[in-house]
């Protein structure tokens, strides 16, 4: 069957293809990669090559699968994110594995939300699990920010694993936004993981640590908690005051929506918020800090009425 594909904001999910089997073998060789999957152990070439070949049939025969994901801004194999249910399989499984070179950018999320969806929507599945390593806490923390909960162990490849189980369609909601408020150090750890979704890897120690001198020079930052804790989206600001300007300026300096909450306005109203905690600082007018690489962030903007105005430049200093 033909294998549908999955776009995100960074992400392509598709077809595997003969041609990226080095690439993948790579990944499969890796034994960092390898630690928590399976038996542990790096697969050989030719393992690896019948585990492609696997993923292929899989498709064939159920109708679901695995995709290669694809980062739509280099073209690179990243790695793998899908649907598995094998023979002697614990349950319909949601399985995410990344090639070392892109973890911590917050990839394994944004592509597992894509077929958690999928999944859903598509297949109209209702349970849905990920088969966890106690130790693979990355996966924990992917699977728990999808809003996966445990649910038992499992003895998987002669070892033990955690069940983590995803709620179904209509107990996610329970995850939406409850409004919007504006952010403690509290968040720092959520917060760190939405920029890292953005493209801007940050330790959650580093905005705890610098919070009180960042909060003094005129930023500030606005957040939309869901009800478990976690964000679903985070927009910052700063007022700058210059001489030749008789009011200050306020620029939005970075807005992220988690993958799972985009589509729904959310974005616009983090805008929204952010303009009118300017306006009661006194600026006369907003900016936007924007990569000149995100074409769809600069649409966003231009549909709420923002107009590119100059160019940025930038240079790092010793």
């Amino acid at each position: 069957m033909a294998v549908p594909r999955l776009q995100t904001d960074r992400l392509l999910l598709r077809e595997f293809r003969q041609a990226e089997f080095e690439a993948y073998a790579a990944m499969m060789a890796d034994p960092d990669v390898t630690r928590y999957l399976g038996d542990g152990r790096p697969l050989s070439r030719a393992d690896a090559w019948r585990q492609m070949a696997m993923f292929a049939g899989h498709w064939d025969l159920l109708g679901f699968g695995v995709w290669a994901v694809e980062e739509r801004a280099t073209g690179a194999f990243i790695g793998r994110v899908g649907l598995m249910q094998p023979e002697g399989w614990p349950g319909f499984e949601l399985a995410y594995t990344l090639s070392r070179g892109a973890w911590g950018r917050g990839y394994a999320r944004e592509a597992a939300g894509a077929a958690l969806e999928f999944a859903r929507q598509v297949l109209r599945r209702t349970s849905v699990i990920s088969i966890i390593r106690p130790a693979n806490a990355a996966s924990i923390r992917v699977a728990r920010s999808l809003g996966a909960l445990p649910d038992g162990e499992t003895e998987f490849f002669g070892t033990a694993a955690l069940i983590y189980r995803y709620p179904v369609q209509s107990a996610a909601s329970s995850r939406a936004p409850v409004g919007i408020r504006r952010a403690t150090p509290d968040d720092a750890l959520e917060m760190a993981r939405l920029f890292t979704v953005l493209g801007h890897p940050t330790a959650a120690d580093s905005i705890g640590s610098a919070w009180a001198a960042w909060a003094a020079e005129g930023d500030a930052a606005f957040v939309a908690p869901r009800e478990d804790g976690t964000l679903a989206g985070v927009v910052t600001t700063h007022v700058t005051r210059v001489l030749h300007r008789e009011r200050p300026v306020g620029r939005i300096t970075s807005l992220v929506v988690d993958a799972a909450d985009r589509g729904a306005g959310l974005g616009r109203r983090l805008v929204a918020h952010a303009e009118q905690a300017l306006a009661a600082a006194g600026c006369g007018m907003v900016e936007v800090t924007s990569n000149v690489r995100r074409a769809d962030a600069h649409a966003f903007y231009e549909r709420l009425g923002y107009e590119r105005s100059s160019y940025r430049f930038s240079r790092t200093l010793a």
